[in-house]
């Protein structure tokens, strides 16, 4: 239909807004209405990559976010266990720590 323009989200990192000739829509409707979505991103972007690594990674591992400024038990915990958060993130897997 010329001149429609149909939802889109934008922002590599962030889903945003869309909108239609009708108004603004969020994510939550779109999904309501397609129940299926595609990312569309560039291979080569450092950040677009790890951004989908992450993506993968959420499919195939229960994982939780955790933001080490919380002072969570679990920052306390690796902490203790000598990783250094500024140093890079650390992934708790199977009772073993990963740092990097």
């Amino acid at each position: 239909m010329p001149g429609a323009r149909a939802p889109f989200l934008y922002s590599s990192f962030a889903i945003g807004w869309g909108t239609t000739t009708t108004g603004r829509i969020t994510l939550g409707e779109v999904m309501e209405n397609s129940g299926h979505a595609l990312l569309i991103y560039d291979g080569e972007c450092p950040f677009c990559s790890r951004y989908v690594r992450m993506l993968r990674l959420r499919d195939n591992i229960d994982l939780q976010l955790l933001d080490a400024r919380s002072g969570a038990p679990e920052v306390h915990e690796v902490v203790a266990a000598g990783f250094d958060l500024d140093e890079g993130m650390v992934l708790k897997l199977g009772g073993e720590f990963y740092h990097g």
